[in-house]
């Protein structure tokens, strides 16, 4: 009883982490390698026009309350967003400031470097409650076709992991491209990707409300 309360103890210390911290996973082969600890981004740093980014938050809260729903209507629980836009537009940011907000790891993953549906599918079973991103999808499918290589994770085997039997619940999943344009239809249907929100360039006020966080004092026409 003794020895169980310990490692119990030491379990829990090895988990936690102090508020301000992020843990951010890569993979190796099949298996998650040890996070990264990264300090959390605030959420108000992240500047989009109009009031996506409050969208977006809105979207992703209702989702988090509605685990009793989608078990009632047998649906899996999990939500897939489609950021697309010009690069440099911040979607990583977003991504990373969204995780910290949540509190949530984030699950990298690198199409480029996955050879089957049955390393994906492991993967995506093991990242259960986390941020999962796959950022510039349009540099490795353009269309139904994998470009990089024809021998790797085929197109059929991307969509059987990301709606198959074996599901990560409460996973939020955050696909990036700056071609949209390039992507099948079937990628995109509901189910897969839930939501597209597209970041253009900033406007004249984000431009502004961006220089205020660097100069609060200076005058606007500056």
């Amino acid at each position: 009883k003794i020895i169980n309360g310990i490692i119990n103890e030491i379990n829990n210390c090895k988990d936690a982490l102090p508020e301000d911290e992020i843990r951010v996973w890569s993979y190796e082969d099949t298996y998650w390698a040890d996070p990264l600890i990264l300090k959390k981004r605030e959420l108000r740093s992240v500047i989009l026009n109009n009031n996506q980014l409050g969208d977006i938050i809105a979207d992703i809260n209702n989702f988090l309350a509605s685990e009793a729903e989608y078990k009632k209507m047998g649906i899996p629980y999990k939500r897939g967003y489609l950021l697309e836009g010009p690069p440099g537009q911040g979607k990583t940011s977003l991504i990373f400031a969204l995780a910290s907000h949540l509190n949530k790891p984030i699950y990298v993953l690198s199409l480029n470097g996955i050879y089957n549906e049955r390393q994906l599918t492991k993967l995506l079973a093991h990242a259960t409650g986390g941020i999962v991103v796959m950022e510039d999808i349009d540099c490795v499918f353009e269309g139904r076709t994998n470009k990089l290589d024809s021998k790797k994770l085929d197109f059929a085997g991307l969509l059987n992991s990301l709606d198959g039997i074996v599901q990560a619940h409460g996973t939020i999943l955050f696909i990036t491209t700056n071609h949209p344009e390039k992507l099948d239809g079937a990628l995109l249907r509901p189910g897969r990707i839930d939501k597209r929100f597209r970041l253009e360039k900033p406007n004249e006020d984000s431009i502004y409300r961006f220089m205020g966080r660097f100069a609060p004092h200076a005058e606007k026409d500056l």
